[in-house]
């Protein structure tokens, strides 16, 4: 995806014009535009985008704070958890 894309996945935090300090605010940010990404249904090419999306905030977030960077691999993976999980499954698994 970020071969395909590369401005999409570059300087995120600025593309959504938002400083990346404040974790709470970065958590929110980044479960919206998640949820954004699935609006329209779960296809194995948004679970792409969303990981996708996740590594490209995490470098982003590195310049600022690795604190937060490390958390959004948490983030992520309760993200899974609770919204593509099942999809997963009920779709032949990973």
């Amino acid at each position: 995806m970020e071969n395909a894309y590369p401005a999409l996945y570059q300087n995120i935090s600025e593309q959504l014009n938002f400083r990346i300090n404040l974790e709470i605010v970065v958590c929110g940010m980044f479960t919206c535009v998640c949820d954004n990404i699935l609006a329209s249904g779960i296809t194995w090419a948004r679970v792409v985008s969303l990981y996708a999306f996740a590594a490209a905030l995490a470098v982003d977030c590195c310049q600022t704070d690795v604190r937060i960077a490390k958390n959004i691999s948490k983030w992520m993976g309760q993200y899974t958890k609770k919204r593509l999980s099942g999809w997963v499954r009920e779709n032949g698994g990973w």
